[in-house]
């Protein structure tokens, strides 16, 4: 997950500005969010490198970090990827993702079938 910093723990409010928007600060010892998708960034390539012989890869993550990924692998608006009424991600949940050299294709979204008895 993005790194908060000196912000860690702190209410939500303290991301946000006064309309209500985000604000992509860089905390003291955090990160902003153009960070973040760097360093996400890094990891999906060296994953789709290194692993791109093997059948299946299993990632797990918090939901922003989702959101990211998603962003990077299909070329989403950043903005647009971290709004959660766009792009919701429901806790647990599941994304198959199939990656190919000619595609990205999302094969289940938001799935939480796994919580069900």
């Amino acid at each position: 997950e993005k790194s908060h910093g000196i912000l860690t723990g702190k209410p939500k409010c303290d991301f946000y500005n006064v309309d209500g928007g985000k604000v992509f600060i860089t905390p003291e010892n955090g990160e902003n969010f153009f960070d973040h998708k760097k360093r996400v960034e890094a990891f999906l390539n060296e994953i789709l490198i290194r692993d791109k012989n093997k059948e299946n890869v299993f990632i797990v993550s918090h939901g922003g970090t989702i959101q990211v990924m998603l962003s990077i692998l299909f070329e989403i608006d950043p903005v647009i990827a971290y709004d959660k009424k766009k792009t919701p991600k429901k806790n647990t949940c599941v994304y198959i993702i199939e990656i190919t050299e000619n595609q990205r294709k999302i094969l289940v979204t938001n799935c939480t079938k796994h919580l069900e008895e």
